[in-house]
């Protein structure tokens, strides 16, 4: 969601305080046990904004949990997401999410086009400057869907130059997660149609793994390279094909 699309509104820091403290006694915590809101909430000034769930870098939830939130009817308490200086810096392109992960994965899960969430003016304005532009400008090309990912081809020069060095052929946010949405996988676009199909279903299996299972990345990788190579063998029709035969050999 760009900004010309994004429903804004400005807000008190009395009123992030009290509604996060609100969510938390109704949600996964259940008592009146707010750590150190009060002291840590910046001053603000404050924003209410719908983002899209794809833009959430989100660590520490559980999926058991967050299925258990998108069970739930009605709309989710807004959530809290922050874009520091040092994100800016190296290139990161998410929102973190400082409070309200399981909500966040539960929109995810939904399918959600948004979620409501609090920010502080100078983060929203850091993102909508640097985060959500720098997505804009690293994708080149929507290759449509892919085991329900995303696929998109992208400047991996860019990358390299500008966000991470060590990034090489494809990524997903299992791996990347300060770069990636949940739903999708990145291909370098430098990189010829066999390759660019290899490499999607490396990074399917390695994402489902990851993601699904919790397993490491080195662990996960492995049994990527697995699938990639039984496909570049010829043993499936297409990639569609190897993603569907890799998840049945898998359990997934």
């Amino acid at each position: 969601m760009y900004k010309d699309q994004v429903s804004e509104r400005r807000v008190s820091r009395d009123y992030v305080l009290r509604s996060i403290m609100q969510a938390d006694l109704s949600g996964k915590h259940g008592r009146e046990d707010f750590h150190d809101w009060p002291t840590r909430l910046k001053e603000g000034p404050w924003l209410e904004v719908e983002v899209d769930p794809c833009w959430l870098s989100l660590a520490g939830f559980s999926e058991q949990l967050a299925r258990a939130y998108a069970a739930r009817p009605g709309v989710f308490p807004p959530i809290l997401v922050q874009y520091g200086a040092r994100s800016a810096k190296r290139g990161g392109v998410m929102l973190y999410v400082a409070n309200g992960n399981h909500r966040g994965r539960a929109a995810q899960l939904q399918g959600a086009d948004s979620i409501r969430a609090f920010v502080t003016q100078e983060d929203w304005t850091r993102w909508v400057e640097h985060g959500q532009h720098a997505q804009v400008q690293v994708r080149t090309k929507d290759l449509g869907e892919l085991g329900g990912y995303r696929v998109f081809l992208v400047n991996g020069t860019m990358i390299r130059d500008k966000i991470n060095v060590d990034w090489v052929c494809g990524g997903n946010a299992g791996r990347y997660p300060e770069m990636t949405p949940l739903n999708e996988v990145w291909i370098d676009q430098d990189m010829n149609d066999r390759d660019i199909d290899a490499t999607a279903l490396h990074e399917v299996i390695e994402t489902d793994l990851m993601l699904g299972r919790g397993w490491t990345y080195d662990r996960a990788h492995a049994e990527a390279n697995i699938a990639e190579t039984t496909f570049r063998r010829g043993a499936y029709n297409n990639v569609a094909h190897g993603v569907q035969a890799e998840r049945r050999r898998l359990g997934l």
